[in-house]
């Protein structure tokens, strides 16, 4: 019988994502972009912003906020976990 080893720093959990407005997979780099309301899930921790990018070969996350129709910058980047929640700000 044959098994499968997986690395320890494989991913052990499923990851969750969504976004209102669109998805884009490029599929050569494996980065999904996320646009409008965008949320990512995994295990205890939540990341919602405007716009993420989830970059699935290197497991890296890139978040921000997107201007809203006025221009100023709204939907800024929310990481949670089970206690605690941060927004983050672009100076």
């Amino acid at each position: 019988m044959d098994s499968i080893k997986f690395s320890k720093d494989s991913i052990d959990s499923p990851v969750v994502y969504s976004a209102d407005d669109s998805m884009h997979l490029e599929a050569k780099t494996q980065i999904v972009h996320l646009y409008g309301n965008a949320t990512v899930k995994y295990q205890d921790f939540s990341l919602r912003a405007g716009y993420i990018a989830l970059d699935v070969e290197n497991k890296l996350v890139l978040a921000e906020g997107l201007p809203d129709s006025s221009g100023r910058m709204s939907n800024h980047p929310v990481f949670a976990d089970k206690s605690q929640e941060f927004t983050a700000k672009k100076n």
